[in-house]
């Protein structure tokens, strides 16, 4: 069997120093589009929509060691398996801390880079299915798909969502493990350097996202269309052995995301709803008429879209795509009949890589912009392909060129417009959720994770307001009962605010952050033996939560337990060591036996975490003052109220300080102010 691309010396020497030039013009364009685009992304917040579970509050990226490394990449019961995300993360760390700008940075730099690859990817592609003779219009159909897949604004929630880091990093490694593969073919001479390297960036597109699984169908997709032969057996039997690989990685990777995923609270594995994969399907053709729409008028694009199962094929829009869907198939199916595979391949590369997407196997989102980033890209091909070729066919050469440039300008500008608008959505929490609000009124979600920002800013009536709606369009929501308890506590109305939790656990009783809360809000009733146990019950759920651990301790210590609240504090410190409350609380249990020494290490390893932590600060000239170091004693009380002036505890602890140190007549002397 033989390509059906046409090669020739003399093809070459004409066409490379334009290609060359090409590429630098593609190259140029991208970078300058990606700064006017993303550049006012980089001064966007971490939103509470994800960003903090997997960045600001993961101790996982607070190290590089080689002992958090293996740690990343071991699969955990109940977490999603992306390691090379978390490694990314923890680079980012490394460098940023938690400064913002860092990661986003981080996530338009890969968006950049997977438009540059994309663009090699394509003209590889475009020469092996159309041939070498089209050479000039192959790179310009690349390069116009490729800047739709640098600006349209569907794109934007994978680039300016910190928590998206999955889908640049997917998009880079997954583009250069195929465009590797592509250069394995070229020329039906197979380079062995070329396919190990596919193999590798392949394994880490897996282990970037699952979504990586659909390669090995797409690779197959190619060699059938650069293949003048329609038998797509004889193509996968020549073949095969070159697959192989990619498949035994993907259904590796499959099989370990099924086992980490299917459990736990949250598992994102779920089933279809009432037991009927109809419902699931009429919804995916409501999505895909959503996707459609998003795609040729971005104008509403959400980052929560309102998770409604459709259960009638009645309505409109699946209506429409179900006529779409069937009209689509007859015309590849005369296409490829005519030898014509390039529309094949384009909307091959959607349906292919939506697939993991499409809720064959039941996912916790229905529908979201993101899962656009890779199979738009099929469509942003064939847009481009039809758009030079209704202009070839309507226009003489020098107006097809304008019409043609023309058309590009306006899509392009209009969409970088778009684009920097979406990305002012993400600047923080507020914006993001209240845009949602704005398109959706009824979104529950919104409503949730609003009320939970304003909460955070000490807005708390507003924030009551919107969890009261939430539970108002959703009664048995959860995390609705568990925010609006957090929202009472903060009022001081506890009896209300245990109710609450009560009936979030009601509702998921093996909901950790729900117990965990309940028993803040019972210790600050007094109630401290239930209090324990809501602590040990959550510490049970989430035994990799510092903060739940700590908690727990301080009730056991409460209780005169302190052995155990000992134990306790120090899996909390062990678990996050840059976690300066219980390094204090440690302090004080350790100070309580007397063991002043190992009290004041974790006294002074708290401040170092927390230079402005006063409770650490007259802690520790407690245990200094005890040990008879009363001037350093002195300088800690100081700074203590200092930092906090009504702070009474301190300004006595000085009183006595100054009094046992002979320098009564300090007592009165005014307290510096912050």
């Amino acid at each position: 069997m033989r390509s059906n691309t046409k090669r020739t010396d003399s093809s070459i020497s004409r066409h490379s120093l334009t290609e060359k030039k090409f590429f630098l013009l593609t190259v140029s364009c991208i970078l300058l589009l990606i700064i006017l685009v993303y550049a006012n992304s980089l001064q966007n917040d971490f939103t509470n929509w994800d960003d903090r579970s997997l960045v600001v509050e993961d101790p996982a990226i607070r190290s590089l060691s080689f002992g958090n490394l293996i740690d990343l990449f071991t699969p955990r019961p109940g977490k999603t398996y992306q390691p090379v995300r978390v490694l990314s993360y923890a680079i980012d760390y490394h460098f940023w801390k938690l400064n913002p700008v860092g990661y986003h940075l981080g996530n338009t730099i890969l968006h950049g880079l997977s438009a540059i690859f994309l663009y090699l990817l394509l003209t590889g592609v475009l020469k092996q299915i159309c041939g070498e003779h089209h050479v000039e219009s192959n790179r310009l159909i690349s390069f116009i798909a490729v800047l739709l897949f640098t600006v349209h604004p569907v794109n934007v929630e994978a680039v300016a969502w910190i928590a998206s880091r999955k889908y640049g990093l997917l998009a880079f490694f997954y583009f250069l493990s195929f465009l590797l593969f592509v250069k394995t073919s070229a020329k039906e001479e197979y380079r062995l350097r070329y396919y190990v390297l596919s193999i590798i960036t392949y394994t880490l597109a897996l282990l970037s996202s699952p979504f990586s699984v659909t390669l090995p169908a797409l690779l197959y997709l190619y060699d059938y269309c650069r293949y003048p032969d329609p038998n797509f057996l004889s193509v996968l039997k020549e073949r095969f052995l070159y697959y192989v690989p990619y498949c035994v990685l993907s259904i590796t990777q499959f099989i370990i995301l099924m086992n980490v995923l299917s459990v736990g609270r949250g598992a994102s594995v779920k089933s279809h709803y009432m037991g009927n994969p109809v419902y699931t399907l009429l919804t995916m053709l409501r999505a895909f008429y959503d996707y459609g729409r998003n795609l040729l008028l971005p104008l509403w694009l959400n980052n929560w879209y309102l998770d409604r199962i459709s259960t009638s094929f009645l309505e409109y829009k699946i209506i429409i795509s179900i006529s779409v869907i069937l009209l689509l198939v007859a015309v590849l199916v005369l296409q490829v009949r005519a030898g014509k595979k390039l529309t094949l391949f384009c909307f091959g590369w959607f349906f292919i890589t939506l697939l993991p997407v499409s809720n064959i196997i039941p996912i916790s989102t229905k529908i979201a912009d993101r899962y656009l980033y890779l199979p738009a890209v099929g469509l942003f091909l064939w847009f481009s392909f039809i758009l030079l070729g209704l202009t070839s066919a309507w226009f003489p050469k020098r107006l097809k060129t304008i019409v043609t440039f023309t058309v590009v300008v306006v899509l392009v500008s209009s969409f970088s417009y778009l684009s920097i608008q979406r990305n002012k959505v993400w600047a923080n929490t507020i914006t993001l959720w209240t845009d949602s609000l704005t398109k959706q009124p009824n979104n529950r979600t919104a409503h949730l994770n609003l009320g939970q920002a304003l909460a955070e800013l000490g807005r708390i009536e507003e924030a009551t307001d919107h969890f009261r709606q939430a539970l108002q369009l959703s009664p048995n929501y959860a995390e609705a009962h568990n925010n609006m308890g957090n929202a009472l506590v903060q009022q001081g109305r506890l009896d209300l605010a245990v109710s609450h939790f009560y009936e979030a656990l009601r509702i998921l009783p093996n909901f950790a952050e729900a117990h965990n809360n309940l028993a803040v809000a019972l210790a600050r009733q007094g109630r401290f033996e239930q209090a324990t146990k809501h602590y040990s019950e959550a510490a049970r759920l989430n035994p990799e939560s510092a903060e739940v651990v700590n908690n727990l301790a301080v009730a056991l210590a409460n209780l005169g337990r302190i052995d155990e609240a000992i134990s306790h504090y120090y899996k909390a410190v062990a678990l996050e060591p840059d976690y300066a409350e219980p390094h204090n609380n440690l302090g004080n249990a350790l100070a309580n036996q007397g063991k002043l020494a190992e009290a004041i290490v974790h006294y002074s390893r708290a401040l170092e975490i927390k230079p402005g932590y006063a409770k650490a600060h007259n802690n520790l000239g407690v245990a200094l003052a005890r040990q008879g170091k009363l001037d350093e004693a002195i300088a800690h009380f100081s700074e203590a109220l200092r930092l906090k002036p009504e702070f009474l505890q301190a300004r006595n602890n000085l009183a006595l300080a100054l009094q046992e140190a002979g320098k009564l007549d300090e007592i009165s002397k005014p307290r510096p102010k912050p």
